[in-house]
């Protein structure tokens, strides 16, 4: 049986030929667009830079994002952990943390950031029931608390 099929070699100035052809069609399809459409030739790229927060802006919008969750964990007891209240936690903390991982952060308090949603991380593994998160939790709490006062709701008990 004979092969019906042909091969077709291409040798290196074959592929060189394609190449520049395909750029000189490039070219002159770029020119006649700017040809005819001169005035998006003009037009000057506008990029969205964003700006990162104030602290100020940042500790009102970190604030806000933590009260309801602060709020409720200052209400929490030992035996909370185990108990019906344990998923709904563990979905706000969830919430939460994805509410603080949404914010832009200035430099000065990217050490702040980190604290808080390490903080939540632990919440989320204590809740979900390892013990090890759950020793020692609600001092780290208040602990942190007491380090950043500007983020803790009124009378939440942390």
């Amino acid at each position: 049986m004979k092969n019906r099929f042909k091969h077709f070699h291409f040798d290196e100035l074959t592929v060189l030929e394609v190449f520049l052809v395909v750029a000189l069609f490039g070219l002159v399809a770029g020119a006649t667009f700017l040809a005819l459409f001169p005035q998006l030739a003009s037009q000057s790229v506008v990029s969205a830079v964003q700006v990162a927060p104030t602290p100020e802006e940042y500790r009102a919008d970190a604030a806000e994002a933590m009260k309801q969750f602060l709020s409720q964990a200052g209400n929490m007891t030992d035996a909370d952990f185990g108990g019906t209240a344990a998923p709904i936690m563990l979905e706000l903390a969830g919430k939460t943390q994805t509410a603080l991982l949404a914010l832009r952060v200035p430099g000065d308090l990217k050490d702040a950031h980190l604290a808080f949603v390490l903080l939540l991380d632990r919440w989320k593994r204590a809740l979900s029931g390892d013990v090890n998160a759950q020793t020692g939790l609600a001092e780290k709490t208040k602990q942190l608390m007491a380090t950043y006062p500007w983020v803790a709701p009124e009378g939440s008990g942390i």
